[in-house]
C-alpha cells in the first residue's frame, strides 16, 4: 500500500509529492537525516536511531531484534551527545 504525501525534495526547501510505502517513508527520512546525501544513508552512526535498523534496503523488513550491551549503548550514547 501507498499514500500520495508532500516531502522535502532538497535541503533548499523545496518539496514534492511522491507514493509512499512505509519503506519508501523511511528512505526518505534517512535522506534528509543525512542532508540529502543517499549514498550516506548507509554511513549513518547513529544505532540508536528507530529508523537505523531499517535505513537500507538490504535489511529485512522483519530482521531481528539488535541486543545493544549496557557497554555498547554507554559507548554510543558518549558518541551521539
Amino acid at each position: 500500500m501507498s499514500i500520495k504525501h508532500r516531502v522535502r525534495s532538497d535541503g533548499k526547501g523545496n518539496t514534492k509529492v511522491m507514493s509512499l510505502t512505509a519503506r519508501g517513508a523511511i528512505k526518505q527520512f534517512c535522506r534528509e537525516c543525512m542532508g540529502f546525501e543517499k549514498n550516506e544513508v548507509r554511513n549513518c552512526s547513529d544505532p540508536l536511531c528507530p529508523l537505523y535498523p531499517f535505513r537500507t534496503s538490504d535489511t529485512p523488513v522483519d530482521s531481528p531484534e539488535i541486543d545493544l550491551s549496557a557497554q555498547e549503548t554507554s559507548r554510543i550514547s558518549t558518541m551521539v551527545h
